[in-house]
C-alpha cells in the first residue's frame, strides 16, 4: 500500500533517509525510486544544530548499530498450526527470534538535553510549546 511522507525534517541518518527492505534512498530520490512512497511533499533536509551535552553526544556516537537485514536473514518461519492459519488469512508469520549478540540501546537523556532538542525548526517542524 502507498505511504505518504509529508512535512518532515529528515536529518542525520547514518546510511539513508528512507529504507525499503534492502533499498536505501536519499530524500531527493523518494519520488523517483520508492515503490511504496506516493507523492511526498514538504519534506526538507536541514542541518540541525542541537545544543546537547558532549557527554550524551559521546554515548550516542559510541552506541552499537546493527544491520537489521543481516540479523533477520537467520530467522526461520516456525512450522506450526498457527502459522498455517495465519498464512491462510495472509497475515505475517511467526518466526524464530533474532540472534543479536549485543545490546541495542539509546543512552538516557537529561532533561536539559531533552529540552535542547525539543525546538521548533524553520517555523514549522518540531515541537511547539503552548
Amino acid at each position: 500500500d502507498d505511504l505518504i511522507i509529508v512535512g518532515n525534517v529528515i536529518a542525520g541518518n547514518a546510511q539513508a533517509d528512507y529504507l525499503e527492505f534492502n533499498t536505501k534512498m536519499s530524500l531527493r530520490d523518494f519520488e523517483d525510486w520508492a515503490e511504496y512512497v506516493a507523492e511526498p511533499w514538504d519534506n526538507v533536509a536541514l542541518d540541525l544544530a542541537f545544543d546537547i551535552s558532549p557527554e550524551w553526544g559521546l554515548l550516542y556516537a559510541s552506541r552499537n548499530v546493527i544491520d537489521r537485514n543481516a540479523a533477520e536473514e537467520e530467522v526461520q518461519v516456525v512450522d506450526a498450526w498457527y502459522n498455517h492459519v495465519r498464512s491462510f488469512f495472509g497475515w505475517n508469520l511467526v518466526g524464530t527470534d533474532l540472534s543479536v549478540d549485543s545490546n541495542i540501546w539509546l543512552p538516557r537523556m537529561s532533561l536539559d538535553d531533552a529540552f535542547a532538542v525539543a525546538v521548533l525548526v524553520d517555523g514549522q517542524y518540531g515541537v511547539t510549546w503552548p
